[in-house]
């Protein structure tokens, strides 16, 4: 029975911070955007250099192209930090390995880090 009480599995997170530092070392990693097609191509927020874009509510239509990168560190953003939380527990169930990036955009921006517009 549905316990709407009952807590989400917990997701590894990661700063935008670190995520930036990662980019600058040109670490091999995946960053996946899982805001709407309109959200990634807002330029308010704009998007981080070389996101692949997996909407949250198409994801699953999305895993085949993700499935490449299984073996990879994979960051997920969105604009607030919730809708990716809820990407990493979709795609760790299909064993990839996902971080959340804290605060999506909106902390990415509030710390003027590079964006696409």
């Amino acid at each position: 029975m549905f316990n709407p009480f009952k807590a989400l599995p917990p997701v590894d997170e990661i700063s935008a911070e670190e995520v930036d530092e990662m980019i600058d070392k040109n670490k091999d990693f995946v960053l996946v955007d899982c805001r709407t097609h309109m959200e990634y191509s807002d330029p308010r927020l704009g998007r981080i250099k070389k996101a692949i874009l997996a909407p949250l509510q198409s994801l699953w239509h999305h895993q085949e192209e993700l499935e490449p990168y299984k073996d990879k560190e994979m960051v997920i953003v969105c604009r607030s930090g919730q809708r990716s939380a809820e990407a990493c527990r979709i795609l760790n169930t299909k064993g990839f390995k996902t971080k959340n990036l804290v605060g999506g955009m909106m902390r990415w921006n509030q710390l003027n880090l590079d964006v696409e517009r």
